[in-house]
């Protein structure tokens, strides 16, 4: 089910919870209405969906000079008769050692020479990446990755910058890598899974998802595309798990609310449904398809005069909408019909709506 596809599903609600009046309304055409954006698997806080943020390089091992070897057992019973005396030298044995402890600190010297190289090639590649210089970053990281082929970080950050110019494929490899060598760093997972769904490996993106909470918790973003995606492939559990963690972890985001509420209308939960869509309201006020929604929510928890002024709101937003004139006329004929005090009211207005409604519709 589409994330924003709640109004379809509530008048066929409605039709079990209101009544027959309802069913007239779940029979219109609702094309006229105007939905909101459906929620999208990009990560919420940046402009991208990959983080360009520059990585901690990991800690690299101390080299050791090699032990040195033991002292040549040279004695006088195993050295040859000579001659004449000579001068005597260094043993064979200290020669050995002498020679490795000069080619191990040669060795030392080379990889402090490249690892410096290698930490300062991969700080001008994340610069370029940040300033939107992307050929410029990946020669960067490139040259880093051929004085250090273990060098993880930048090869994650090539990955990471393929992605932004939207070389997927290049990108999967990059970070199949990664992850292949253990490399610590749990945004790499879950940039991995952003370019799995993008290649339509929905399974795999939802599977790498759950890999990234199950080791961090608290990682919003992997809460709000999981409950994307489980939302979008109707495992309403795990969506409404999710969602409802990204709302404790990210309480000002509209989008997880109103695709919470809607989860809860899978749940047939009219109460906590209204609650979502009042969360949304509140942080977004112009939004007409939450207060809408926030009214038909209310209308089936059997609160009409609730129901009925946050639809009159969501008509003041959008002026005139059908759908909306429909909800209204309705709401109003079932005030009517409980016979309060202001009932011949209701009736009139509920009259004028329909006439307004009936002089919208097109000519045959």
């Amino acid at each position: 089910m589409s994330p924003r596809s709640f109004i379809p599903i509530s008048l066929a609600i409605f039709v079990v919870f209101v009544g027959g009046a309802w069913l007239y309304l779940s029979a219109t055409e609702k094309s006229s209405f105007h939905t909101s954006t459906p929620a999208r698997l990009d990560v919420l806080d940046d402009p991208g969906f990959v983080h360009l943020a520059e990585r901690t390089l990991p800690a690299k091992r101390q080299l050791r000079l090699q032990d040195a070897p033991p002292e040549s057992r040279d004695s006088a019973q195993h050295r040859p008769t000579i001659l004449a005396p000579r001068p005597r030298g260094p043993a064979l044995g200290q020669i050995i050692d002498q020679v490795a402890r000069k080619l191990d600190e040669a060795s030392v010297e080379l990889r402090h020479d490249a690892d410096a190289s290698f930490v300062s090639l991969y700080s001008k590649g994340t610069l370029a990446a940040r300033e939107g210089r992307f050929d410029i970053a990946i020669d960067h990281f490139d040259q880093a990755l051929a004085r250090n082929p273990t060098g993880y970080a930048a090869l994650a950050a090539k990955a990471d910058v393929l992605v932004a110019q939207g070389m997927f494929l290049e990108a999967r490899e990059a970070y199949e890598q990664v992850l292949k060598a253990d490399y610590d760093d749990p945004e790499v997972r879950y940039n991995y899974a952003v370019v799995l769904y993008r290649l339509s490996d929905f399974q795999e993106s939802a599977h790498q998802l759950r890999q990234v909470i199950r080791r961090d918790p608290d990682h919003a973003s992997a809460h709000y595309n999981l409950a994307s995606l489980a939302q979008r492939e109707g495992r309403i559990d795990e969506a409404r798990a999710s969602w409802e963690a990204f709302t404790r972890l990210r309480p000002n985001v509209a989008s997880a609310w109103f695709n919470l509420g809607v989860t809860y209308v899978d749940y047939d939960l009219p109460l906590e449904a209204a609650g979502a869509f009042e969360a949304v309201t509140t942080i977004t006020p112009d939004d007409a398809d939450a207060f809408l929604n926030l009214g038909i929510a209310r209308a089936v928890a059997g609160d009409y005069h609730a129901a009925l002024q946050a639809i009159r709101i969501a008509n003041e937003i959008s002026p005139c909408d059908e759908t909306l004139l429909r909800y209204l006329a309705t709401l109003h004929d079932i005030l009517a019909d409980q016979g309060s005090p202001d009932a011949p009211s209701h009736r009139q207005i509920a009259a004028m709506l329909q006439e307004q409604v009936d002089s919208q519709a097109p000519t045959p």
